[in-house]
């Protein structure tokens, strides 16, 4: 981690859960996961195209908009959590498709 901090600087650390119930209480994963679930049934109805989501692509789909923009790989391991690059490496292309241009020679001709 000495090595990601050298490159990035500070590494915000959060010591308690961003999002909370009206009661100020932590939803679980398994709760945010859930509500994210229903919310897609509810938009299915709208867009019925909508493919299922989860927590998780949020993370490759942000990781992905940012490795594009030009953030160094470190910067994004950092702020995904993950201890080795090599982790972020594979979020990001998992979700990257680099657009190609087809061919316009006749193959077989």
């Amino acid at each position: 981690m000495a090595l990601v901090e050298s490159a990035v600087g500070d590494i915000p650390v959060l010591h308690r859960p961003i999002a909370h119930t009206r009661d100020g209480e932590t939803y679980t994963y398994s709760g945010q996961d859930a509500m994210l679930r229903r919310a897609q049934v509810k938009a299915r109805l709208k867009i019925p195209a909508l493919q299922p989501f989860g927590l998780r692509d949020l993370k490759e789909k942000g990781a992905t908009d940012m490795w594009l923009s030009g953030i160094p790989i470190e910067r994004i391991q950092a702020l995904c959590g993950h201890k080795d690059k090599a982790t972020t490496e594979i979020y990001v292309k998992s979700r990257w498709r680099e657009s190609v241009t087809p061919n316009s020679r006749k193959i077989g001709a």
